[in-house]
């Protein structure tokens, strides 16, 4: 279950950090074998292992979602007066509440992080919202 948190932690700093930060930061997923399986996990780790993402399959709806979720758990990190299982719990309440898989979320994550076509989908749709923001 941390590497759901350690991923979630991981989304949300692909939202700002640099490539060449993202790529050292790539080492906190959660191992995968190449068949996208997390073969070598147990339990709910297993069953939320990332699977490989084409960015043809990701939907603009999609995109959107993954950013709410971002968005809204941004916090969630840096606050230490929370003990890591009520993280955990949030981070899967968030997920389920905005209509996304947790693994379709924890696959999102991995492949923003990995994808430069994901990453400028992302960074758009953040823009977009701060462009919204700031007309209002």
């Amino acid at each position: 279950m941390k590497a759901l948190l350690a991923t979630s932690c991981l989304a949300l700093g692909t939202l700002a950090l640099s490539p060449a930060a993202r790529a050292q930061d790539s080492s906190t997923t959660a191992p995968v074998e190449e068949d996208g399986s997390g073969a070598g996990m147990s339990g709910l780790d297993a069953q939320l292992a990332p699977s490989p993402v084409d960015p043809a399959s990701v939907s603009d709806e999609e995109v959107a979602t993954f950013v709410t979720i971002a968005m809204d758990m941004q916090n969630l990190e840096i606050d230490d007066s929370l003990p890591d299982d009520e993280k955990i719990a949030i981070v899967m309440n968030a997920i389920g509440g905005k209509g996304m898989d947790p693994q379709r979320f924890m696959s999102l994550a991995q492949a923003i992080g990995q994808q430069p076509e994901l990453q400028q989908r992302v960074q758009a749709e953040i823009m977009a919202r701060a462009g919204a923001t700031q007309a209002e």
